[in-house]
């Protein structure tokens, strides 16, 4: 028997339930899948490292930093072989995100923002992270999953993973699962992972 979706997510991690969030709160019917018993994904094992130029945190701090900055360290560093596209995104969109955190009660380390030598640095003072690497962001997502679940929009499957996608007239209709199928006007694969990871 399949049961109907605005939008299925498939994984409750870092990309997953800030997207099922979101789609919850503009009205969305939407079903989170999670294969694991529960949700975080990769930020139980991730430094939950972050960029931002120009955010609050460094204004307060009197760093002087800027989107054109960051994205002439990010050419600087990559020697010039970083998508100019995908670059400019990441560094639009990870000011929004430090602030954002910063509204939402994310726990800055106490160092954060600070020059990072763990490979080659920024010029200037711009890695953020928390005080328990990436549970810190875990703690700000599970929260909003919580409230979000708590009001209705959101089902939270866990244990519960997408064995493959149900396509018809080569669209993506839904996700077939042990439990059953499900079916969505929208599918989002946020299955992430890592080098490490076999």
């Amino acid at each position: 028997m399949s049961q109907h979706f605005d939008l299925i997510v498939i994984g409750a991690g870092t990309t997953g339930i800030p997207c099922a969030v979101e789609a919850a709160n503009l009205g969305a019917k939407v079903l989170l899948l999670e294969k694991s018993h529960e949700v975080g994904g990769t930020l139980f094992t991730s430094g939950g490292h972050m960029s931002g130029a120009g955010t609050k945190r460094q204004k307060e701090r009197g760093i002087e930093d800027s989107h054109a900055a960051h994205l002439a360290d990010i050419d600087r560093i990559s020697h010039g072989t970083a998508r100019k596209d995908l670059s400019t995104l990441a560094v639009t969109l990870g000011t929004e995100t430090i602030d954002w955190l910063d509204e939402q009660g994310f726990e800055f380390h106490e160092k954060a923002p600070r020059i990072v030598y763990g490979h080659e640095p920024y010029g200037v003072a711009r890695t953020y992270y928390g005080t328990e690497s990436g549970l810190s962001i875990l703690k700000v997502l599970e929260r909003l999953l919580d409230e979000r679940i708590a009001l209705g929009g959101i089902d939270l499957r866990l244990n519960t993973g997408a064995d493959s996608l149900i396509e018809e007239g080569g669209a993506v209709v839904g996700v077939r699962t042990a439990g059953g199928d499900f079916t969505a006007k929208n599918v989002v694969i946020a299955t992430g992972g890592f080098g490490a990871n076999p």
